[in-house]
């Protein structure tokens, strides 16, 4: 696949035991005109294990502020035409996964490429695309105008605010199912409840942003525009 300056951003808080699986899969891939990560302000090695892949840019956040402020700090950096969002607790990643999610906007079938990975809710399985998904691709000029406000948003609004980017702008959304493909839950990261109640936290922070009318009209019309997409 031919490199179009793709810029990969991946924002990382205390993922020193999973981080590897990522840099494996996209340090020195020709996918990728730049990796950026951005620690943001981890507590255990995270940065020490993303400095060891010296073609990976690593900025780093003095404190925690939030995978919105992560993103922002990222995609300011980075110089590609395109931006690949990926999170860095995915177990399975695989260059035929990274090339497949790409394709559908480098051969300009789509705007926007969404995973669906292997775990995601049986609903979105369904329906066929994750709306919240943190792995998609688009042109960086999605973003121009809206940085500085998408910096202030909660830690977990941010796929939900660049949804209503993608609806505004009527773009052709792709979704890819990516099998193989997982992302760590955050049960799995921590002692079970404790991962519970933060999966609880971030969905009452999309609910406090968006508005349970928004989320529920982000996953119909996100959903009609991948069918549509498809045709």
């Amino acid at each position: 696949m031919v490199n179009t300056r793709i810029s990969c951003v991946i924002c990382a808080y205390n993922e020193e035991p999973r981080i590897k699986n990522v840099l494996e899969a996209v340090a020195n891939n020709p996918l990728f005109s730049e990796v950026i990560v951005v620690d943001d302000g981890s507590k255990d090695g995270t940065a020490e294990v993303v400095e060891k892949y010296k073609n990976v840019k690593l900025v780093r956040h003095g404190v925690n502020q939030g995978k919105s402020k992560a993103f922002v700090t990222g995609a300011s950096a980075a110089t590609g035409k395109f931006i690949m969002m990926l999170d860095a607790d995915l177990v399975g990643l695989s260059n035929t996964a990274l090339e497949g999610l790409a394709e559908p906007v480098l051969s300009g079938k789509a705007d926007v490429a969404i995973s669906l990975r292997s775990n995601s809710l049986f609903i979105y399985k369904w329906l066929g695309i994750d709306y919240i998904s943190g792995e998609r691709i688009f042109q960086k000029s999605l973003l121009e105008g809206h940085l500085e406000k998408m910096s202030t948003l909660p830690s977990y609004g941010l796929e939900s605010y660049i949804n209503e980017l993608i609806i505004d702008g009527k773009l052709r959304l792709a979704s890819v199912l990516w099998r193989g493909v997982v992302q760590t839950t955050k049960a799995d990261k921590v002692e079970r409840w404790s991962g519970l109640l933060g999966d609880s936290k971030m969905f009452l922070q999309i609910i406090r942003l968006m508005k349970l009318r928004t989320v529920i009209r982000q996953i119909w019309t996100m959903t009609r525009m991948a069918k549509a997409n498809m045709r």
